[in-house]
């Protein structure tokens, strides 16, 4: 693998992400891809930023460029490389997996899903049960209409929850 590191990616997600950088290293026991996506990597004292992903979750990876050439990929001379520390990567997997497993409802209306997943990009949304909690004191309830938004924000959100279903076609 690693006459692959330094190739540019987009790497496409079962969840519908996308993840852009360079291959920084792989994993296959562990199934994580690491990808460098910013930062100078020249400096020392600049902070580098990382994506470590699963690979059981990645659904297509794609070829952006050539190869990077110009030795850009941090920690190239891998004899000084800093160790890896495998408990608090396990914790990091751990607590995003917590967190997404609280955003999916397969005992919903896939119409219900998609809602929730758009306020779930700009608002603080969680399920109880069937129903939309936005913001902490604001619910939808089934069938998820802007009608059945009732809380102190509910103009707010009838309108916000109307255009959302304008956009993704739900009736």
């Amino acid at each position: 693998m690693s006459r692959y590191t330094g190739q540019n990616i987009r790497v496409h997600m079962n969840n519908g992400n996308v993840c852009e950088g360079e291959i920084y290293t792989f994993e296959p026991e562990r199934k994580m891809l690491i990808l460098y996506t910013s930062g100078d990597m020249v400096a020392s004292n600049i902070k580098r930023s990382f994506k470590v992903l699963n690979t059981n979750y990645i659904k297509k990876i794609e070829k952006k460029a050539k190869k990077n050439e110009n030795n850009s990929v941090p920690f190239k001379d891998t004899n000084n490389l800093p160790p890896v520390q495998y408990k608090i990567l396990e914790e990091f997997e751990r607590q995003n997996l917590k967190k997404t497993k609280t955003m999916y409802n397969n005992k919903v209306t896939p119409a219900g899903q998609a809602i929730f997943n758009a306020l779930a990009t700009s608002y603080s949304v969680s399920w109880r049960g069937s129903t939309i909690v936005i913001e902490d004191d604001n619910r939808l309830e089934e069938p998820y209409r802007a009608e059945n938004v009732t809380g102190p924000k509910e103009k707010r959100f009838r309108e916000i929850i109307g255009k959302i279903c304008q956009r993704l076609k739900i009736e």
